[in-house]
């Protein structure tokens, strides 16, 4: 339920997180975080190197194509099947915590979520995403895949978007 006070002063997202969720959390991670984009072009490089030198090398005579396998196995397991255990224990830890309640307001951002209770300042989220479906409120530090998610489904006040949009053109930067 969106609560409107004044001019956008307060507004609360009430939803049950989905899988969805998650999965959009860290795809915004990834484009717009250093560490993200670092991960995304790392993984470019080592395909391409592995590709390069693997193809150099049987050509040349010098490795059998079993290295070339072992070596994209690596790979595969190192840039796919790792970060995949970890969004797996993330939304592990975000859909089984049951539905999550979030308060904006012009002191900061409070987020419940079953027994756990937590308070942001706009300092520590200093910028947001807004897709279609969703505004998420991501952390100063990008090191980490951190935010606030906060689903447009779970707005329930006419013109609750809006007022919420207002409230972080405010207090942090789009990106």
């Amino acid at each position: 339920m969106a609560v409107l006070q004044g001019a956008g002063e307060r507004v609360e997202v009430a939803y049950e997180p989905d899988r969805d969720d998650v999965r959009h959390l860290m795809s915004v991670w990834l484009r717009t975080s250093k560490t993200g984009r670092g991960l995304l072009v790392r993984f470019v490089l080592f395909v391409l190197v592995v590709v390069g030198f693997g193809a150099w090398m049987l050509s040349s005579g010098g490795i059998s194509g079993s290295f070339v396998a072992e070596a994209a196995l690596t790979g595969l397991f190192v840039f796919v099947i790792t970060p995949w255990f970890y969004v797996r224990a993330l939304r592990r830890r975000i859909v089984g915590r049951g539905p999550c309640r979030v308060v904006v307001e012009p002191a900061g951002i409070t987020v419940a979520q079953g027994e756990e209770q937590s308070q942001r300042d706009w300092s520590s989220v200093t910028r947001y995403v807004e897709t279609p479906e969703r505004f998420l409120l991501l952390a100063t530090d990008d090191r980490i895949a951190s935010g606030v998610l906060l689903p447009k489904r779970g707005i329930r006040e006419p013109g609750g978007a809006d007022g919420l949009r207002a409230l972080l053109d405010r207090h942090s930067r789009r990106v």
